[in-house]
C-alpha cells in the first residue's frame, strides 16, 4: 500500500459519523456478558461456595456501613451533650443572681431538667426605601432560653438551708415571672402535684383557729386580719363595736392579693407562700410609724405571752371592698376615718427587718437562741418574699382607721 492510500484511509476514519454512547455500550456489553456467563457457571457448579462468599461480602459491607453510621451518631450525640453542658453551666451562672446553694455545689435537681431552650422565628421591621417602598427582611431565628424553677421545691430547699436568696431586696421581677438575666428568662413553675394540699389549706383555714376575743386581746392599736380566720371577721367587727368606748380609735390592717390573678396560677400561688408555708407563728409586724404613735400598745404586740397563731388564707379571700362591707354591716357604730394603702411602707419595713436579721450579729444570735436556726431561715425568707410581692403589686397591704362615736 502506498503512503498516499494509507493517508486517505486515515482521513476517511476521522471523517466517519459514529455514536459515542453506542460505542461505550457495546464495549461495556462485551465485558459484562462474559463476566455474567462466568458467574452463572460458577454458581451452577459450586453453589455453596458462591453463596458463602456473597454472604461474607454482605456481612463485611454491613459492618462498614453500621460503623460509619455509629460514628456519625456518636459525633452528633457528643455535640448535643456538649451543648447541654454549656447551657446548664450558663443557666446556673444566671441563676446565681437569684438563689445560690449554701454548700458550694448545686443540688442535682438544679440541672439540665430545669432548662428549656427553644427557637423562635421573628420578622424584623421593614426598612423604607428611597422611592417610598419597603424592603421586607427575611425572618431571624433566635433562641429563647428559659429556666423553670419548681416553686414549692425551691421554697422547701430555702427553708431547709440548702439554698438561699442572693438579693432579697430585688424579688419584685422574680415573683412576677418577668426576670431576665444574661438572656435567660427565669420562671417559677407550680408543681401540679402540690396543689391539692394548697386547696385543702384554703378551705380549712377559713374556719376554727383563734377566737375573736383572743385576736383583740393584745391589739390595742392595730387589728391584724391576716391571722383571723375568714369566718371570724364579722364576729371580730361586732365585738369591736360592742366593747370599744366612745372616742376609741384603732387601725385595721389586712393583706389582699391583686384582683386579676388567676386562681391557683403561678402568681396566685406565689402570693399564698408567706401564709401557706409559714411554720412559725409569730405576730405580723406593723409599720414603724404606727409603733411610734402607740408605743405602749406596740410593746404588747411583741409580748412573749402573745398566743401562738397560724397565718390563715384570709389575704387570698378578702379585698378592700369586702372588708368595708363587713364593717358597715356588723359594726355600724364604728366610723371609717380614712383608708390608706401602706404597701410600700410595709415593704420597706420588711426589707429593713430582713437586713437586720442577716447583717446584725446580735439580732441574729438573739433570734436563733430564742427560737432555732430553722425559724431564723424561715423568717428571713418570708420577709423577703412578702416584700417582693408588695413591690410588684401582686400583694397589697391596707390600713383602715376606725373610731367609735
Amino acid at each position: 500500500m502506498t503512503p498516499k492510500a494509507s493517508g486517505l484511509r486515515l482521513i476517511s476514519f476521522f471523517n466517519m459519523d459514529f455514536d459515542l454512547d453506542d460505542l461505550i455500550w457495546k464495549t461495556m456489553g462485551g465485558l459484562i456478558r462474559p463476566t455474567l456467563m462466568t458467574l452463572s457457571t460458577w454458581i451452577y457448579r459450586y453453589p455453596n461456595y458462591c453463596f458463602t462468599a456473597i454472604a461474607f461480602m454482605a456481612i463485611i459491607l454491613g459492618f462498614n456501613l453500621s460503623f460509619g453510621l455509629e460514628d456519625d451518631e456518636d459525633d452528633e450525640d457528643e455535640a448535643v451533650i456538649a451543648k447541654e453542658r454549656t447551657d446548664t453551666r450558663d443557666a446556673l451562672h444566671a441563676l446565681q443572681n437569684v438563689v445560690v446553694p449554701t454548700s458550694g455545689t448545686w443540688p442535682s435537681r438544679y440541672g439540665g431538667s430545669l432548662i428549656s431552650v427553644a427557637t423562635e422565628q421573628s420578622r424584623k421591621e421593614s426598612r423604607k426605601r428611597g422611592n417610598g417602598g419597603r424592603e421586607i427582611l427575611p425572618p431571624s431565628v433566635r433562641e429563647l432560653k428559659t429556666i423553670k424553677l419548681p416553686l414549692f421545691q425551691l421554697v422547701e430547699d430555702i427553708l431547709a438551708g440548702r439554698m438561699e436568696l442572693r438579693t432579697p431586696a430585688d424579688m419584685d421581677d422574680f415573683l412576677s415571672n418577668t426576670l431576665k438575666v444574661y438572656n435567660w428568662h427565669i420562671l417559677l413553675e407550680v408543681e401540679s402535684t402540690r396543689l391539692p394540699r394548697l386547696v385543702t389549706w384554703l378551705a380549712k383555714s377559713q374556719y376554727g383557729g383563734l377566737k375573736p376575743q383572743d385576736i383583740l386581746k393584745h391589739t390595742g392599736c392595730a387589728v391584724n386580719l391576716d391571722i383571723a380566720p375568714f369566718s371570724e371577721i364579722s364576729k371580730i367587727f361586732r365585738l369591736m363595736d360592742g366593747t370599744f368606748h366612745r372616742g376609741t380609735q384603732t387601725s385595721i390592717y389586712f393583706s389582699s392579693i391583686a384582683p386579676d390573678l388567676a386562681f391557683l396560677g403561678t402568681e396566685y400561688t406565689a402570693c399564698a407562700i408567706p401564709f401557706f408555708m409559714r411554720h412559725q407563728t409569730f405576730p405580723r409586724p406593723i409599720p414603724s410609724k404606727e409603733k411610734s404613735r402607740h408605743q405602749d400598745h406596740a410593746q404588747d404586740l411583741y409580748s412573749e405571752h402573745l398566743p401562738m397563731r397560724w397565718y390563715t388564707s384570709t389575704p387570698l379571700l378578702v379585698d378592700l371592698a369586702k372588708v368595708t362591707e363587713l364593717l358597715a354591716a356588723h359594726a355600724p357604730g364604728l366610723h371609717i376615718d380614712y383608708i390608706q394603702d401602706v404597701s410600700l411602707e410595709t415593704r420597706s419595713s420588711l426589707i429593713h427587718e430582713e437586713k437586720q436579721l442577716a447583717e446584725d450579729s446580735k439580732t441574729r444570735k438573739a433570734y436563733v437562741r430564742k427560737h432555732n436556726i430553722r425559724a431564723y431561715l424561715e423568717e428571713r425568707f418570708m420577709l423577703a418574699w412578702e416584700a417582693g410581692l408588695l413591690g410588684n403589686g401582686n400583694l397589697q397591704r391596707w390600713k383602715v382607721r376606725v373610731s367609735k362615736r
